[in-house]
Formats: C-alpha cells, structure tokens, sequence
C-alpha cells in the first residue's frame, strides 16, 4: 500500500508485468483504489516506459524514463511520478542482482552492473566488477 498524505494506492506487485522491446522496458503496475471509483475498489495500470541500451547500441547503465506513468489521469497526478521512481528502483535492483550471481571479484565481492540492454523478449545485464574507486574505504 503506497501513502502520500491522505491518498492511498494499492499495488499487485506479483501481478505487475514487464514487456521488453529494441532498447525499451515497459513495466506494468497493477493497482487498486476505492477513492477515484466512488467507493468501489477499481483496478487500474500504470505503465512505466524506460529506455535502455540495444544489443547494438549498448548504453551502459543509462536509462532514461518519462516524468510520469502513463495510465488514468487522476492516478498518474496523483501517482505518476512515485511509479516512476519504484520502476527504476526494481530495474535497478534486478540488475544488482543478476550480476551477483554472474560471481565475485578478485576481492571476493559480487559482481555489480556494468551494463543494461533490451531486446525483443531479453534483457541482458553485463557484470563487472567494482571499479577501485569504489572498493576504497572512507578516508
């Protein structure tokens, strides 16, 4: 359940849905709100487009999404830019994880994201490990 103020949304996030195309990320989020339907819970999508890197176009970690969900307007206003923001964390966080179980470094830590693309029906992540900058402790 997501809370802004006196707003409140549900989320199906076992029945949300991603759609991989050339270089896009589409995520689907379901939900549910009693406050737009007059009192009976309705359930409405947002969808989350996010651009990523091809196959033959790589962009690293770049990924760049719209301001808002798109979906009913009343959601979106109220709603667009939190989906936004939880979409890129999950990519983020999917992509943390699959280059973990890709191995570790010679420093024994897990390997992190180097790289994201789609393509019709894939995503591919491209471990690699931590840059020296990063391993450095606080000074």
């Amino acid at each position: 359940m997501w809370q802004d103020l006196d707003s409140e949304l549900g989320v199906h996030y076992q029945e949300s849905r991603a759609a991989l195309l050339n270089g896009i990320v589409l995520i689907g989020l379901r939900t549910f709100c009693d406050q737009i339907s007059g009192g009976e819970a309705a359930q409405m999508e947002l969808v989350v487009p996010m651009a990523v890197g091809t196959p033959n176009e790589p962009a690293g970690l770049v990924v760049a999404a719209e301001t808002t969900a798109r979906g009913p307007e009343l959601l979106v206003d109220v709603w667009g830019e939190t989906a936004v923001a939880a979409c890129w964390q999950a990519l983020i966080a999917v992509c943390r994880y699959v280059a973990s179980l890709a191995g570790e470094d010679q420093y024994c830590r897990p390997l992190v994201p180097g790289g994201v693309h789609a393509a019709d029906g894939f995503l591919t992540v491209v471990p690699q490990a931590m840059h020296a900058v990063d391993r450095q402790g606080p000074r």
